[in-house]
């Protein structure tokens, strides 16, 4: 029975890591359809800090396209990424870079390989 409470939670739950690069703390959403009123908040990733952070099926659109939309504290800008189509054999890797003024244009959303575990 935890084996299947185990293979359930890891197709509810998409593991996937944020890497704040920038002197902003960072809050990061999921945009589950076209509308900004969709968010579904996943973290608040603070100034040059990584984390984990786990993505539910709620917060994909259909398809399981991930598209994340960043809020730098203290700051007026914010930043869309590009669509996703999250992989379940892959992990979600979101970089995010601010200028001074708190810009993130320069950050970015893509697949990388999940790291293997060593017994």
């Amino acid at each position: 029975m935890a084996r299947q409470t185990r293979a359930r939670r890891r197709r509810i739950l998409r593991p996937s890591s944020a890497r704040n690069n920038a002197f902003f703390d960072v809050v990061v959403y999921a945009l589950s359809s076209v509308d900004l009123d969709s968010r579904v908040r996943l973290a608040t990733v603070t100034g040059h800090s990584e984390m984990r952070v786990r993505v539910t099926p709620s917060a994909l659109r259909p398809g399981g396209i991930l598209v994340v939309y960043l809020h730098a504290i203290g700051s007026r800008y914010s930043w869309t990424s590009p669509s996703l189509t999250v992989d379940p054999a892959l992990d979600a890797r979101l970089d995010i870079f601010a200028n001074p003024d708190g810009s993130l244009s320069r950050s970015s959303l893509y697949l990388a390989p999940r790291p293997v575990a060593v017994r």
